[in-house]
């Protein structure tokens, strides 16, 4: 069911990995604090100080409500949280209201599809196996062109050959996390679920207790745990940084994009608005990060920063196909529908290639 979520989500009740056992989620039902930011919940707040200055909507003017749900706490989703919060979207004549959803992208999808949610933002293959099952899905923008995942490791386990007949802990299967693991696996020789096991732990904070309990000996994860990893003493095997992919992929329902245009441009204004403000304002977006994430290590969240913002997310994030193929590839090997598809048939560049032909993004940077 549809519930909104303030940047305070909960902590888990408890962090326990079982290796056999595919664990329960454990989210108690959040309730935004008394102090979280309205836009949080989907409430206006005026826009940090360095939020770029377009023409507001007109006050007597009615906010198109969008529900939108996301997963992962990760760097991916920084500009999910940042829309809302430094509200923009008011700022295009849009209330957007937020809610995280624990179960990988399938329970965002099933959510969606019953109509407890007009948008989520979540890996894209998630999208694409939907669509090839029948929903009728639309990315049109990502949070990030890249799969910005690692595979950490126990300290005495010395390379991914020393994984073979072990186990590796992702979210749930069919996570961004899941994905990563099985291709740093396949591009080291070895064959996800035969010679290496993969172990679902329910959820990404479980993940990281995994490893820190000893219970596996590597982990599938991104930033920021990933980076919490590393300073924990944990060894990094391998990584996927600059291999494409569609991380926090804006997803809106065919006939809804039909149906409301202008609104899906609005959003998209708001996002582009939002990365502009996330690469000029670090102490906004660090807010933002800080609250979201729950982390107060200042060393981790401008790592996460300098990775997500600064270095690889660009002006205007369209969705790249080469990171579209690598995903259906993948998913060839379950669903033949995938081999048969052409990646274009899943995405849609043309609303930000409007909008920057138009100027709009020129104007942000100004």
């Amino acid at each position: 069911m549809w519930s909104p979520v303030g940047p305070l989500a909960p902590r888990f009740a408890g962090l326990l990995v079982a290796l056999s056992l595919l664990l329960g989620a454990c989210a108690s039902n959040p309730s935004p604090s008394p102090s979280a930011p309205a836009g949080a919940a989907g409430g206006s707040q005026p826009a940090a100080s360095g939020a770029s200055q377009a023409p507001a909507a007109s006050p007597s003017s009615q906010p198109t409500i969008i529900r939108q749900m996301w997963g992962a706490v990760a760097g991916s989703n920084i500009l999910v949280w940042m829309v809302p919060e430094l509200g923009l979207d008011r700022k295009y004549g849009l209330k957007v209201e937020l809610g995280q959803i624990d179960g990988g992208g399938r329970a965002a999808i099933q959510a969606l599809l019953a109509g407890e949610a007009d948008s989520v933002c979540i890996n894209m293959d998630a999208v694409i196996a939907a669509d090839l099952e029948g929903a009728d899905l639309v990315v049109v923008g990502t949070g990030n062109p890249y799969l910005l995942s690692s595979l950490y490791a126990l300290p005495d386990v010395p390379d991914m050959a020393a994984l073979k007949g072990k186990s590796i802990a992702v979210s749930r299967l069919g996570s961004l996390s899941d994905f990563a693991a099985k291709m740093m696996v396949k591009q080291h020789g070895l064959e996800p679920n035969s010679d290496v096991a993969i172990v679902q732990t329910g959820s990404v904070p479980n993940v990281l207790a995994a490893l820190e309990s000893r219970q596996i000996p590597a982990a599938s994860m991104s930033p920021p745990q990933s980076f919490i990893a590393g300073k924990l003493g944990f060894r990094e095997l391998t990584n996927t940084y600059g291999v494409p992919y569609v991380a926090s992929a804006v997803t809106f329902p065919r006939q809804w994009l039909a149906q409301r245009n202008a609104a899906v441009d609005n959003y998209l204004k708001a996002w582009l608005d939002a990365i502009a403000v996330a690469k000029r304002d670090r102490a906004a977006t660090l807010d933002v990060m800080r609250r979201y994430m729950k982390i107060d290590d200042e060393e981790i969240l401008n790592q996460t920063y300098e990775l997500h913002i600064q270095q690889l997310l660009p002006e205007v994030p369209r969705i790249p196909i080469e990171g579209v193929q690598i995903m259906m590839d993948e998913l060839g090997q379950s669903l033949p529908k995938a081999r048969e598809s052409r990646p274009e048939e899943f995405y849609d560049n043309g609303f930000l290639d409007r909008l920057e032909a138009s100027g709009f993004v020129a104007s942000l940077y100004r």
